[in-house]
């Protein structure tokens, strides 16, 4: 089960496995207390960047005098994940984090 929002382009899901995990989560905030699961979160936002940075190394060398290089970019999204408890100490957040991080890469993979 799932609730979305969407606010000024903002994209905001929370997942939950039943109305008792969410009302649990509403009273208690994010957590792993029944059965060892709990709600996560997925937000995606697409924003404009327009950035600057400095080159100090590039493949490994630094055998040049730092550069400044800019960034415009018209369009770049970022997810949020949010898991109910540390990945390193909870296997089910960390099952969430690796499924979310691997969706990502595949959904990466074609561009």
């Amino acid at each position: 089960m799932y609730n979305v929002e969407v606010d000024d382009g903002e994209y905001s899901i929370l997942f939950y496995e039943s109305t008792k995990m969410l009302e649990y989560h509403l009273e208690h905030g994010y957590n792993v207390d029944l059965a060892g699961k709990g709600c996560f979160f997925v937000g995606v936002k697409t924003v404009m960047l327009d950035a600057k940075a400095t080159l100090f190394e590039l493949n490994g060398e630094s055998n040049f005098e730092p550069a400044e290089t800019n960034f415009i970019l018209s369009k770049v999204s970022y997810c949020n994940l949010i898991v109910p408890d540390y990945i390193e100490d909870d296997e089910f957040s960390k099952k969430m984090y690796n499924d979310f991080y691997e969706i990502l890469k595949k959904d990466s993979s074609g561009y």
